[in-house]
């Protein structure tokens, strides 16, 4: 009898509970919130000829309609830009409970004119429709520029080295494009 009461007690338990897969459905336009936008370059010279140079861009986004957030990175050593707008640069996929293999997450990032371009497939409703989402916006950054030159420079020393480094940054997105 216990036993039978514990048994109907979990299966009314495991029912009522709503599933996040169960909340996916598709809205008419869907927002992304891009939050933790950071850009960081550094420019190092170990003589007047010989630059070692790295940027990165990264941010999170987050997706209205499916509530997963999704996280973006990408490096360059592509010299004096670092990025152009040219190379697309895969996401990691939102991992967890609830979570479509379906979903994807690209994105380009062109540094001349602050301009990021996203780009992301979903699967929504109870069809399990696949969605696609294109938006496009500038990215207002608020940067520190630090430069260093050795006057009395040795080999084996830094000569000279730059460091951008911009602070957090946030942006909300509406779709360009947006596909079923």
């Amino acid at each position: 009898m216990i036993a039978s009461l514990v048994i109907a007690l979990l299966t009314t338990s495991a029912l009522s509970i709503p599933t996040q897969e169960a909340d996916r459905s598709c809205s008419a336009e869907p927002i992304w919130s891009l939050s933790n936008i950071e850009y960081y370059s550094h420019i190092i010279y170990s003589t007047p000829a010989h630059p070692a140079i790295h940027a990165t861009i990264s941010f999170n986004v987050t997706n209205t309609e499916t509530k997963d957030t999704t996280h973006c990175a990408a490096h360059s050593h592509e010299f004096p830009e670092f990025f152009y707008g040219r190379n697309v640069y895969k996401c990691d996929n939102p991992a967890g409970a609830g979570t479509n293999p379906k979903e994807v997450t690209s994105f380009s990032f062109s540094k001349s004119n602050s301009s990021l371009v996203v780009n992301q497939s979903w699967a929504c409703g109870s069809t399990n429709t696949v969605r696609n989402m294109t938006a496009e916006s500038p990215v207002q950054l608020s940067c520190d520029t630090q430069k260093y030159k050795n006057p009395n420079w040795k080999a084996g020393e830094t000569y000279e080295s730059t460091k951008v480094i911009c602070q957090p940054s946030s942006l909300k997105l509406t779709p360009l494009q947006i596909a079923n």
